[in-house]
């Protein structure tokens, strides 16, 4: 699998595995380091908001990266999101650009 470099601003696709919402996508990111104009995700940084499975319905949550880049950071000390990272059990599929990929 190519890691893409994932940016934020709900342009990468993010796959929930939750009934009340089967996917999410990429919403917080860099305010200072961008991938084609736009910022790139980073350890911490949330998706969207999206309903998750509860006996009381579909309440909205949002998930901080979880897992990340462990050579190549950003302001410091944040990893950065690629294809196939991880906001808790969530999926990053999709990362919103296909021209800047990273270890």
């Amino acid at each position: 699998m190519v890691n893409f470099v994932a940016i934020g601003d709900g342009m990468g696709k993010v796959a929930t595995a939750h009934d009340c919402a089967a996917a999410t996508s990429t919403d917080e990111c860099s305010s200072r380091v961008f991938v084609t104009g736009i910022g790139v995700v980073s350890d911490g940084d949330k998706n969207t908001s999206h309903g998750i499975n509860s006996g009381a319905g579909c309440p909205l949550h949002t998930v901080a990266l979880s897992i990340f880049s462990s050579r190549v950071f950003i302001t410091g000390d944040r990893g950065i999101g690629r294809n196939g990272d991880k906001y808790g059990a969530e999926t990053i599929v999709n990362t919103g650009q296909s021209k800047v990929f990273s270890g």
